[in-house]
């Protein structure tokens, strides 16, 4: 915060005669207290863009004293940093990269500390605050922490945010280290025609992640000198092979007694299990998309959309089938394009290792999930019967029996007492116990309608609108 000295006092006379009056307070960091304090306040009508996309939340933007307060769940979530609440001391643990911040609710001083150094103290212009039972942090101090960088458009009264990678780090781009089994190398020529088809294949992967949606387009880097023959079984390497100098090691083998596909946690591996004859070769355009395919799972932590979908011959209830959004994480490969849902977790990601699999993907839900009945005219509607019937992952079918039953509310919403997903189970695909819901609502004129919840669409409301609960609306007919 800089004092109101002299140069400050220039700034603010300056300020007083200008229509920039709330810029000149962002950029100068000038805090205020009584008249002006109150005059900042009422300019509250200004909006947050982080990398071209607007952060919408239920809670707005606050522009208290000069500087700008954000929620806390939509700045952090945004910019892909974990957070941490402690409701016992009021305190607040920001972490990304190798980087963690410690602030407290109403406390001016805040404390960094980078790996390898000592703590340092930071003083914040304005200390975290809660406001309207919501935690506000100041943003600018938020964002920079953590890679971006701030900026202030008067004209549209907006914050624009863009990230930027820190100085020690080299997101987004990945090192690969291949290796061929010797059956392999023998089928394609030998090791230097497959050395050169692999630099190729890699190059075709490199274009399957061109896409501007991604915050950085993805770029996977091979050297000849990083790849090499071994004997055994592939399966074996993949799970075997130490490569602490590369992100992630790829194993190709074309004649697989088993499956392959991609090993996270401490393997970082792709198995390219790719049966000569059976779908063509290691290198032809198929199997490239089925490599684009694991990759999304390693940067990003992506679901398999074909693990979703639903086959009408197997929904007994209401004979309907599920497809799901066209995308390169559907089966069987070929698709060009990539899903919405994939896309918010590989940003989410921000070109780092995932650190805690099992959490990253079954974290990413709403706090609230609920159904809205409504009438012809829209009105809501008590007293309708709902039943979510489950899907489970993979099987693509409807179970017959329902999870959950109940009946609309006075206000024709019923509210799920917990998540019908149940993530966090152990041992279940992304850690999360089911795929998708075939809803069902029964009015008392006895009329039925159905819809689907598919996880990624429910989670995907999350990426959008974090502050949001998540409603599935019904109209009687």
């Amino acid at each position: 915060m800089l004092p109101i000295s002299v140069t400050n006092k220039y700034i603010l006379k300056r300020c007083r005669t200008s229509m920039l009056f709330i810029l000149c307070i962002l950029l100068g960091g000038i805090m205020f207290t009584g008249t002006f304090s109150k005059l900042a306040l009422a300019y509250d009508n200004i909006s947050v863009e982080l990398n071209g996309q607007s952060l919408i939340s239920e809670h707005l933007p606050i522009l208290k004293d000069g500087i700008t307060l954000v929620p806390l769940r939509v700045i952090f979530e945004s910019l892909g940093v974990e957070v941490k609440w402690e409701e016992s001391t009021k305190t607040i643990t920001a972490s990304r990269w190798q980087r963690n911040i410690l602030m407290a609710i109403g406390q001016e001083q805040a404390y960094m500390q980078d790996k390898d150094q000592p703590q340092r103290q930071i003083k914040l212009n304005i200390p975290p605050q809660i406001i309207n039972n919501a935690t506000y942090v100041p943003l600018r101090f938020v964002s920079e922490s953590f890679g971006g960088k701030v900026e202030w458009n008067a004209q549209q009264r907006k914050v624009i945010i863009r990230t930027q990678s820190p100085p020690d780090a080299n997101p987004w781009e990945y090192r690969i280290l291949a290796g061929v089994t010797e059956k392999t190398v023998e089928a394609f020529g030998g090791m230097d025609a497959v050395n050169e088809m692999i630099v190729k294949q890699i190059e075709a992967v490199n274009r399957g992640f061109q896409n501007n949606a991604f915050i950085e387009i993805p770029r996977f880097t091979i050297r000849h000198e990083d790849i090499y023959q071994f004997e055994g079984d592939g399966r074996t390497e993949s799970l075997n092979k130490f490569h602490s100098k590369h992100e992630y090691l790829l194993i190709y083998d074309a004649f697989p007694e088993g499956g392959g596909g991609w090993y996270g946690g401490e393997y970082q591996a792709i198995y390219h299990a790719w049966p000569t004859g059976v779908f063509g070769t290691l290198f032809e355009s198929n199997a490239t998309d089925g490599l684009v395919h694991e990759f999304a799972h390693a940067i990003g932590n992506a679901l398999d959309l074909y693990a979703i979908s639903v086959d009408a011959e197997r929904n007994l209830i209401s004979g309907t089938e599920y497809k799901v959004a066209q995308s390169i994480m559907d089966y069987p490969y070929g698709e060009t394009v990539w899903d919405d849902h994939t896309i918010a977790s590989i940003n989410k990601a921000g070109g780092y290792p995932i650190q805690d699999e099992e959490r990253y993907t079954a974290e990413q839900f709403p706090e609230i999930i609920e159904v809205l009945t409504l009438d012809r005219v829209g009105r809501p509607t008590p007293n309708v019967k709902i039943r979510l019937y489950p899907v489970h992952w993979f099987g693509n079918e409807v179970v017959s029996e329902p999870i959950s039953m109940a009946h609309s509310g006075v206000n024709g919403v019923w509210k799920l007492e917990k998540n019908p997903f149940e993530p966090f189970s152990i041992g279940k695909p992304w850690s999360i116990g089911y795929a998708n819901f075939l809803v069902e609502v029964e009015y008392p004129n006895g009329n039925k309608h159905y819809n689907w919840m598919p996880v990624d669409q429910v989670q995907l409301h999350r990426y959008r609108l974090p502050d949001q609960s998540y409603r599935l609306t019904f109209r009687d007919s």
